[in-house]
């Protein structure tokens, strides 16, 4: 398996974020203000937007021993906080800079309740055979399809698998806990080069490993 690129990596904490504010309050300008220069994000969100739904910056940056992390989006909400970089690790990187540097400039209080923190992460990867040689018996779908198509049009085409998901039933997991993963065709690239789009509610190295080990297992 090659690793194309890594996607994405989101860090949602879930925390009430009422247990953060300082007796004195917050000024929201303010605050949003600070959160823009901090992270170099160009374009602010609406107030009343914010103080409805939560604030939401995008396109900002976090420098790092010298080096700019791309953040694809921050945000506060009521109920907790999203990162979102290229990996789960570096969005990590960015939250706690994010809790650090807001408690310290703004003197934010330590939440009462336990932090509960979550991950997903996003990936573009090469396998190295295809997916249908693990599908065992499942395989013979796509020759009944694509014998179907023929009888019905006389199109000679073959069928591929497009998409694999599994899921945890959602009645029986608390709210906005991610269990999906999904392995999918990247659009515009020939089956034949085994691309797939991966999601996983996993860290980055963790749906790495996961990867392998269902590539090994499966299309060995």
């Amino acid at each position: 398996m090659k690793i194309v690129t890594t996607e994405g990596g989101r860090v949602l904490d879930l925390v009430p974020l009422e247990e953060f504010r300082p007796p004195q309050g917050v000024y929201a300008p303010d605050f949003i203000s600070a959160i823009m220069e901090h992270y170099s994000f160009p374009l602010a969100p609406d107030l009343k937007e914010a103080a409805k739904t939560g604030a939401k910056f995008e396109g900002g940056k976090f420098v790092h021993d010298g080096e700019s992390i791309a953040i694809k989006e921050l945000a506060i909400y009521s109920d907790g906080m999203i990162c979102e970089t290229h990996t789960t690790d570096l969005a990590e990187l960015v939250l706690d800079d994010f809790v650090k540097w807001a408690t310290a400039v703004f003197k934010l209080q330590e939440p009462t309740s336990p932090v509960r923190r979550t991950f997903t992460s996003a990936l573009v990867v090469n396998l190295d055979k295809a997916v249908e040689t693990g599908l065992g018996k499942l395989s013979r779908t796509c020759d009944l399809l694509s014998q179907a198509l023929n009888d019905a049009y006389g199109w000679k085409y073959q069928y591929n698998l497009n998409r694999l998901a599994f899921d945890v039933d959602p009645q029986t997991i608390p709210h906005l806990r991610a269990t999906n993963f999904i392995l999918e065709r990247r659009l515009q690239v020939s089956y034949s080069q085994n691309r797939y789009f991966s999601i996983a509610p996993l860290k980055t190295d963790a749906h790495i490993k996961l990867l392998e080990n269902i590539e090994n297992e499966f299309l060995s």
